[in-house]
C-alpha cells in the first residue's frame, strides 16, 4: 500500500520502498491488468459453456457463502 509522506528524505508518495525500479513495475503490472479487464468488457457479451458457467457458478457461489459468514478465502483456479 502506497502513503504519503512527511518526511523530505522519502519520495512524496512511496510503497514502503527507496527503490523507485519496485513500484514503477508494480504500476505496470496493475495498469496492464485493468487494460487486459477493459478490452475483455470491450469484446461485450461472451458465450460460456456449460464447463465455464458451472465454474463461475461455483466460484460466485462459494464468494456469497464465505461473505455470509464473514470469512474471505480465495480460491486459487485450479486448486479444487
Amino acid at each position: 500500500m502506497c502513503v504519503r509522506s512527511s518526511s523530505a528524505r522519502k519520495s512524496p508518495a512511496h510503497c514502503g520502498t527507496r527503490d523507485l525500479v519496485e513500484p514503477v513495475a508494480a504500476h505496470r503490472r496493475v495498469a496492464a491488468e485493468i487494460a487486459s479487464q477493459w478490452n475483455e468488457f470491450g469484446k461485450g457479451v461472451q458465450e460460456l459453456s456449460h464447463k465455464q458457467t458451472m465454474a463461475l457458478a461455483g466460484e460466485v457461489y462459494r464468494g456469497h457463502c464465505h461473505a455470509a459468514t464473514g470469512l474471505l478465502i480465495l480460491w486459487p483456479r485450479g486448486s479444487q
